[in-house]
């Protein structure tokens, strides 16, 4: 990355927040949405088994857990993860 560029992005204090997008639970979808494979729940409408939870890319919940792969998608901005 341009050095200027770091400069500033560390000036304004620039951050990528940990979010589902990130997360090693979830399988996101081109559209943003997707689901958690650690978080289920049952369905009030139907009945069966229990639903992996849907989220969306930019959520978060307190078991995030980086995903290293999906991280390095970010290159430098991988470091800038809060």
């Amino acid at each position: 990355m341009d050095a200027n560029k770091a400069k500033v992005l560390s000036e304004i204090d620039y951050a990528v927040q940990k979010c589902c997008g990130l997360c090693k639970y979830s399988h996101i979808s081109l559209g943003g949405w997707g689901v958690c494979n650690l978080h289920k729940y049952k369905h009030n409408k139907h009945t069966g088994e229990e639903r992996q939870l849907s989220v969306n890319q930019f959520g978060y919940c307190d078991k995030f857990e980086l995903d290293e792969e999906k991280a390095s998608d970010l290159h430098f901005y991988s470091k800038l993860i809060k």
